[in-house]
């Protein structure tokens, strides 16, 4: 349906919207030309705005190719947001897209489950890794729509969600363990100590128990151990969803190790640090600015303080939140706690408050659950403090704990109609979703008692990993020790990996259905350790997360680049070769941040799909704890991490003689870059970071100089130099076709580079060598649309003038027969002041007409010529107008 035809399609519009029409299954609307769509835009958007669209399941638009209004997108996404039908939307030359835009669309994800295809044709969005944040989305909510159509199926009765997560984060010995023990006691009583002395400890991981569960509530407080060593295993057990999570930071103003106070500054720092990861492992849903996690702050050691002002740290809490206002809910200043973590009176505040935000959340952002599932949630809660002894449990025994409950709540008239297994499988679903249990794929048992894994197993694992001492075998029945375990690369052989679970196991009670294998399936479908198999040879195990890399505080080198020693490139390859490099990273370093767990985790999925998609041969698929190593289709590829920041990872192409430089980064880009941004959005990457990739200095590349040490510039900011430097180029070619420059040298522009200490490099280059092809071919294009509109803009401004000097030339004839001489007279400086003035004017316009000729770029302008020589028969005809007009003023004067 064609737009510029304004009756026919919002007539039938208006008819299908308002009911009278009721066979509207699919739309596509064209609005080709810029003048006229963002008025039929309107139009359409009122008649969507004031209508039934339930009916409607697919909505295509084909907008020109520049920016709209804000306005007209977020109208656009309001509307849809109440049509329960549509599953297919795609925008086509949607340039114009913004950030609002984009939230405005993911909002209408957060509620639109039908949604199954999303399409935007918009080249920023696939760049910066919106487009992968929108699949996600889509993902997660056929996932979702998926068990709860499931119940609805059922016909279970539905009620407002009851579990949350409070989660405590803040650097070691800050409180948080003793806070949770107080918050325990406070709400369970004395015979709660008793049972969790051992627990006075460091926490180890991530320490799970309840401390709410009633009719009412069911809220489970998430103890994140403070330690470096940790943040690897609690991003990957970070909850799929936000809802219904608030986290508590507990930060300490006193030092215990050297018994002084910290520098205020210490709370921007820590408080910083935890937001980011909060803002870093944000799910996709919630980049939309609404539903965003809350975090309170509470600062500890009260009894130790000697000022009971707290106006330090309110100042800290409202500058971050003014710079993480559209990332996270920071709790205002005037709610952070300031308490001494041992008095009961002290946290009996905070314990109300925090049960306050939990009823607020629950009642005014709570989906429709069904009772069901908080019913069982409730009874695995008793049943596992009972029963710690059985952490797992098998699939068998889990549909046999569920079974009464289904009878109960499942009507009579239903039980022979109803799938049992589906039910099943969407509780399991669920109550995974809300952290009531943990279950993972391709493992035959769940876990119903979260705080095994993250703690007693994981957090312990971790923990023991780090004073490992690995025994090496003397003879066939003795060993010798061999000192601090270590591990370079992250890599270990069986009889290590072996050793270090055996020793776990040797260190805690016996647990039902738990031994080597399983724990070792558990570790390999969490991505924290990957079994390689190499031939007839035995297995080696890729474990970077529970290993340290030095065996000794002396031998740490706290050094980016360190690893540089081990990556070389194949000299076979090396001669006649062409150097490619590309960063991709976070783009907003501040706020965003890479997860620990991310490029390890990438590694193995990346490995795995090369071998398993794309047929390249195990052996050429190389990891390492900080570097990866692909050899395919003639390239060699190395993928490094940085050691000492989480904001971007390199990927360094060298391509052989026999291959183009463009078919290479096309290779790469689609096969691992691509696909790096889609892991980062998935919910096993770091789905709050948005990307941007960037070009490294070539040298850097060649000669493989540390991470830290190359030159990178954005993408998008050198193109954006590149085509400054060409508009520059242009407005400053001489009028005289012998100074015209030449089409290569308008793309002869040089990024300088700054030096680098230690190395002697070039200090340019020229961007068309760094760019790839089609981003040079696009800088072209948009300096030839806009010299072309301005070209059209010339045209019909001589064509204006044109018309001006045709009515002005046939009044003057007329005036100057009518005239007298002595009007004439007086007439005759005031004309020929106009004609000066106005051969000025066309004077000025033919320069610029003149400029607009040299805009050959690439040829890509078809018919300039024509055009160019059209106009200049136009200015003639001006000129020669203007001969006229002077001739017959002059007339009178010979004739005196």
């Amino acid at each position: 349906m064609d737009a510029d035809d304004v009756t026919l399609p919002y007539n039938l519009l208006e008819q299908a919207f308002s009911g009278k029409v009721k066979s509207l299954r699919s739309l596509k609307l064209h609005f080709p030309s810029p003048s006229n769509q963002l008025l039929h835009l309107k139009r359409f958007l009122h008649a969507l705005g004031n209508g039934d669209t339930s009916a409607l399941k697919e909505l295509d638009l084909f907008c020109f190719k520049g920016n709209l209004l804000p306005g007209v997108w977020k109208q656009l996404f309001g509307c849809l947001r109440r049509n329960p039908s549509l599953t297919r939307l795609a925008l086509y030359w949607c340039e114009g897209l913004d950030e609002e835009a984009f939230k405005d669309l993911m909002g209408l994800l957060q509620v639109n489950l039908t949604l199954q295809t999303v399409r935007v044709m918009c080249r920023s969005w696939d760049s910066d890794g919106k487009a992968a944040l929108i699949q996600e989305a889509l993902r997660q909510n056929k996932k979702r729509a998926a068990y709860v159509s499931v119940f609805s199926e059922a016909k279970l009765k539905f009620g407002d969600a009851k579990s949350g997560r409070l989660f405590l984060c803040g650097s070691p010995k800050a409180g948080k363990t003793q806070l949770r023990q107080t918050l325990m006691r406070i709400i369970r009583g004395k015979s709660w100590l008793g049972d969790k002395l051992e627990e006075l400890w460091r926490t180890k991981g991530i320490d799970v128990e309840f401390l709410r569960n009633d009719d009412k509530m069911q809220l489970a407080i998430w103890d994140l151990a403070g330690q470096w060593i940790f943040r690897t295993l609690q991003y990957v057990l970070f909850p799929q969803t936000n809802n219904f999570c608030v986290f508590l930071f507990v930060y300490s103003p006193f030092d215990e190790e050297t018994s002084f106070f910290k520098p205020d500054s210490c709370l921007k720092t820590e408080l910083e640090d935890w937001l980011r990861f909060i803002a870093s492992s944000t799910q996709v849903t919630q980049v939309t600015g609404h539903n965003l996690p809350r975090v309170l702050v509470v600062l500890s050691h009260k009894d130790k303080m000697t000022s009971s002002s707290m106006t330090w740290a309110h100042s800290i809490v409202e500058e971050l939140k003014k710079d993480f206002g559209n990332l996270v809910n920071l709790c205002p200043s005037q709610e952070c706690f300031h308490v001494d973590a041992r008095k009961k009176k002290e946290v009996i505040p905070l314990r109300n408050h925090i049960f306050e935000i939990f009823d607020d959340l629950l009642s005014k952002e709570s989906p429709r659950v069904p009772d069901l599932c908080f019913q069982l949630s409730s009874r695995l809660v008793t049943n596992t403090k009972e029963n710690r002894s059985c952490p797992l449990w098998l699939s068998k025994k889990f549909h046999e704990f569920c079974a009464p409950s289904l009878k109960e709540i499942i009507p009579s008239y239903s039980l022979q109609s109803v799938d049992h297994s589906r039910i099943l499988n969407s509780i399991i679903s669920y109550l995974n979703d809300v952290g009531s249990i943990i279950y993972i794929p391709n493992i035959d048992c769940i876990i119903v008692d979260p705080n095994w894994l993250t703690n007693v197993f994981l957090g312990e694992l971790i923990a023991l990993g780090q004073h490992f001492q690995a025994q090496k075998s003397k003879s066939s029945d003795s060993t010798m020790p061999l000192g601090l375990y270590s591990s370079k690369d992250g890599f270990v052989s069986k009889c290590i990996f072996v050793q270090l679970l055996d020793e776990f196991l040797g260190k805690k009670p016996h647990f039902q259905n738990v031994d080597r294998e399983v724990l070792e399936n558990i570790l390999i479908n969490l991505d924290l350790c990957f079994k390689i198999e190499s031939g007839e040879d035995t297995p080696r195990y890729f474990i970077p997360s529970f290993l340290p890399e030095h065996s000794s505080v002396g031998e740490q080198k706290h050094q980016d680049g360190a690893n540089i020693e081990s990556m070389q490139w194949n000299t076979m390859l090396k001669e006649n070769s062409k150097f490619v490099g590309i960063r991709v990273q976070c783009e907003d370093f501040r706020r965003m941040s890479l997860s620990a767990a991310f490029f390890p985790r990438f590694q193995i999925y990346i490995r795995h799909k090369l071998i398993s998609e794309k047929d390249v041969l195990k052996k050429n698929v190389i990891c390492s704890r900080h570097y990866m190593q692909i050899f395919t289709n003639g390239l060699q590829v190395y993928l490094e991490s940085s050691e000492m920041s989480h904001n971007h990872i390199d990927v360094l192409i060298l391509c052989s003689k026999q291959k183009s430089r463009e078919m290479a980064v096309k290779y790469v880009m689609e096969n691992i870059v691509e696909e790096l941004i889609s892991f980062c959005a998935s919910s096993k990457g770091c789905p709050g970071v948005a990307l941007v990739l960037g070009v490294i200095q070539t040298q850097c590349v060649q000669m493989l100089i540390p991470i830290s040490l190359r030159g990178v510039i954005l993408i998008e900011k050198l193109k954006s130099n590149f085509l400054s430097h060409v508009k520059e180029q242009l407005q400053e070619i001489a009028l005289d076709t012998s100074h015209l420059v030449k089409e290569e040298m308008l793309l002869n522009y040089e990024h300088s580079w700054p030096p680098i200490p230690g190395y002697s490099l070039s200090p340019f280059e020229r961007a068309k060598d760094l760019l790839w092809e089609s981003d040079v071919e696009a800088v072209v294009n948009e300096i030839q649309q806009q010299r072309s509109q301005q070209l059209e803009s010339l045209q019909q401004g001589l064509s204006s003038v044109n018309n001006d000097f045709a009515q002005s030339n046939s009044e003057s004839e007329k005036g100057v027969r009518n005239l007298s001489l002595a009007q004439i007279k007086n007439w005759s400086p005031a004309l020929a002041s106009r004609h000066s003035r106005t051969s000025t004017t066309v004077v000025d316009r033919s320069t610029e007409l003149l400029l607009s000729k040299f805009d050959h770029l690439e040829g890509k302008v078809d018919g300039l010529g024509d055009r160019l020589q059209a106009v200049e028969n136009i200015m003639q005809r001006v000129e020669n107008k203007m001969g006229k007009i002077l001739h017959i003023q002059q007339e009178p004067r010979s004739q005196r």
